[in-house]
């Protein structure tokens, strides 16, 4: 299987459009290709966490997949000069994309999968325990991967770029309806019952295996 197998098609869709779009429209500027996946996660959590908000996490992320064009904050918010400030780091760019509504919690590595599952169910599961334990809270994050680009891709890429690579995929998990919402830029959003910890279980060995990972790392957003 695949990563975007685990999506259902109507939630699948990929960054690449933004990409382009964001460096047409910041013409003159400096070309970029880095940060866009972040500055999408936190702008995905920036908008479930709206006031008033009453559209699901799911279908956010095919807003900004897709191109919702008539929210004119989605065509420039991808512009190169607003993404990636040179040595900015992670927690710095939380609080800058979201206007200080979020701080972002320190990074704590893992090198397998199984240990990043372990942090993901401390998240949903901070009492243990079965469905009933679940947290009483929603839970904003984001997921910080590293790894190593092999085949084609890679060689390709280590012609301009060091073969090794970092992304960012967004985690919110939904209180009122027991739900767990993965976003990935690149593939789409997966939506999944909390309470099912092999289901997420499986969906994070696929984006290790499908990453190369070597280390990955789940971090709250807490909100101000």
């Amino acid at each position: 299987m695949a990563i975007r197998d685990y999506i259902q098609p109507i939630n699948r869709g990929a960054q690449a459009g933004q990409l382009i779009l964001g460096n047409i429209v910041s013409f003159g500027s400096a070309i970029n290709v880095t940060g866009i996946c972040l500055a999408m996660v936190y702008q995905w959590l920036m908008e479930i966490a709206e006031p008033g908000n009453i559209v699901t996490p799911d279908v956010l992320g095919r807003y900004l997949l897709h191109g919702y064009w008539s929210r004119r904050e989605y065509a420039t918010m991808m512009t190169s000069q607003n993404i990636y400030k040179r040595n900015e780091t992670r927690e710095a760019m939380a609080t800058r994309h979201t206007g200080g509504r979020f701080t972002r919690a320190a990074i704590a590595w893992q090198n397998s999968s199984a240990h990043l599952l372990n942090d993901v169910r401390a998240v949903l599961l901070p009492q243990g325990g079965a469905m009933g334990g679940l947290r009483p809270t929603d839970y904003y994050g984001a997921l910080s991967i590293q790894g190593t680009m092999t085949g084609i891709a890679g060689r390709i890429r280590g012609l301009f770029h060091a073969q090794h690579f970092g992304h960012a995929i967004g985690f919110y998990y939904s209180a009122a309806n027991r739900r767990v919402y993965i976003f990935d830029p690149n593939h789409g959003t997966f939506v999944c019952n909390a309470g099912s910890i092999a289901g997420i279980r499986m969906f994070l060995d696929e984006i290790w295996r499908s990453y190369n990972l070597q280390q990955a790392a789940i971090s709250e957003m807490q909100l101000n």
